[in-house]
């Protein structure tokens, strides 16, 4: 029993003996070793079998050969409907990689971590596997044998969502090569244009997470457009203008009143960085980036920031919560004026800000007859973010952008928010189309602070929404009335918040 809570799977106790004598027990036990080759993995894939010839041939061949022969409703054929087997093949698996995963070194005796194993699992480095244990090698050790097959290793994505530093809808393609070195290993390039922006964002990024486990890593080099709307250069000019800063055909005469154009850097990310045994979920990273205006003009920024969470907890009546939290610090790098020529002719103006999320999902009502799942639960989530002065302009657009609220949004970017949601989130079934869809009601508002020298204002809308997924796509419809008397419909993509 103390071998099989421990993970010893394969030790057992053979004997015991008693010495009269000594008044000593003597416990005989195996305690199998590990091989020099702790795993071995067999790679392998699904092949159709030909009902005429016999022969195995993959699943286009098969559609394509029916196709050939214009056979009744060839296009329809499904795969489990046929006879199908399995044939060894090369893969892309390193087995040392998932020894190191396992924790199985050669020489110490088998252990079995099952937890460690769902992590593999669940990297995607496997599809469907066929079997996975304890086998006796020819030295008489044991390995552990995994026969399995792996999903194609490159994926090529569309997609649509909204910009962090715009808040504009884009459109996105994301290229993907998986498991790259064998051991979950993944390279990507994505690419986002909004069909207002004057340049695409691009990202390349390599991310080996180490199978979810510890010591995992991310790199990423990146361009992203931070460009000014129509109404952030308008307000930039009034603003100006009232100023008395701006003359003829200067109109923007220095960084901080020019149009934003883009910015481009580096960030490294470590998952786990704190020993999970105490915080679980944590998140370091490290990034430096240039960002540019319109005209040219150019500020170097680098910054650290840590995330700890989310910490999910699970509430009396199936209720549960989570909270997370992230803090940044980093510091401008501008040219310096004047005879204050900083550091190498450059000035230092060092900045922080830090947010905190919460979410609680707490049902309230089983419906009595119906097929779904959900009950009727009130959804709520509340997120503090705040910064100290010397903010970079694009971050505090991206704050002011993550304070907006269904049908109502900030006038401009902001130093300090405070936004709550609340949800009635009705599950129902729709008749004629099929498939399971909610109804829900909401209550959004925020209070957001401009800048330091400006005081709070606050903003609120309620409104309905539907929620239904069509082929695999999650669709949003909101209908909202907002505190400065409009209503306002709105379209989008994407689940909603859970805990």
């Amino acid at each position: 029993r103390w071998y099989n809570s421990k993970g010893y799977v394969l030790h057992s106790v053979t004997g015991a003996t008693l010495k009269p004598e000594t008044a000593t027990a003597i416990i005989t036990v195996e305690e199998p070793k590990v091989s020099q080759m702790p795993v071995d993995i067999t790679v392998c894939k699904e092949m159709i079998i030909d009902d005429e010839t016999g022969e195995t041939m993959t699943f286009k061949q098969y559609r394509k050969k029916q196709a050939a022969r214009k056979s009744f409703r060839y296009d329809r054929i499904a795969k489990s409907d046929l006879n199908t087997t399995f044939v060894i093949t090369q893969g892309r698996t390193s087995a040392k990689k998932i020894a190191e995963a396992m924790n199985l070194k050669s020489g110490k005796s088998f252990k079995w971590d099952n937890g460690r194993w769902q992590r593999i699992l669940s990297s995607g480095v496997f599809g469907k596997v066929l079997n996975a244990g304890p086998a006796r090698t020819r030295d008489d050790n044991v390995c552990l044998q995994v026969i399995a097959t792996e999903p194609p290793p490159r994926h090529l994505e569309y997609g649509l969502g909204k910009s962090l530093y715009t808040g504009t809808w884009e459109g996105e393609i994301d290229f993907e090569h998986q498991n790259l070195f064998g051991g979950g290993e993944t390279v990507g390039l994505v690419v986002r244009r909004g069909t207002s922006d004057a340049a695409p964002s691009i990202r390349v990024q390599y991310k080996d997470d180490k199978f979810g486990l510890e010591g995992g890593h991310e790199m990423e080099v990146f361009t992203d457009y931070i460009g000014d709307t129509v109404d952030d250069s308008s307000s930039k000019a009034t603003a100006s203008s009232s100023d008395g800063s701006d003359s003829g055909d200067e109109k923007f005469v220095d960084y901080e009143n020019d149009d934003l154009f883009n910015r481009r850097g580096a960030t490294f990310r470590l998952k786990n960085p704190i020993n999970p045994s105490y915080i679980r979920n944590t998140l370091a990273s490290v990034s430096a980036e240039r960002t540019s205006t319109r005209t040219g003009l150019h500020e170097n920024l680098a910054s650290t920031s840590l995330t700890l969470g989310p910490f999910r907890q699970s509430l009396p009546m199936y209720a549960r919560s989570s909270l997370s939290t992230t803090l940044t610090g980093g510091t401008r790098l501008s040219e310096a004026d004047g005879e204050d020529q900083g550091i190498f002719g450059y000035e230092m103006l060092p900045y922080s800000q830090g947010s905190v999320t919460s979410r609680q999902i707490l049902p309230l009502l089983s419906i009595s007859g119906s097929n779904s799942r959900q009950p009727i639960s009130l959804a709520l989530q509340h997120v503090v973010a705040t910064a100290t002065p010397n903010l970079p302009r694009h971050e505090a657009k991206a704050m002011g952008i993550s304070a907006q609220i269904r049908g109502v949004k900030p006038d401009g970017g902001a130093t300090s928010t405070v936004k709550g949601t609340a949800e009635l989130r009705i599950p129902f079934q729709l008749p004629k189309i099929g498939g399971d869809a909610s109804m829900l009601f909401f209550g959004d508002w925020f209070y957001v602070q401009r800048d330091h020298s400006s005081p709070f204002y606050a903003k609120s809308s309620v409104g309905i929404g539907l929620r239904k997924n069509v082929q695999g796509l999650p669709l949003k419809y909101d209908v909202s009335y907002t505190s400065e008397g409009d209503i306002k419909q709105f379209f989008g993509l994407g689940l909603d918040f859970d805990a």
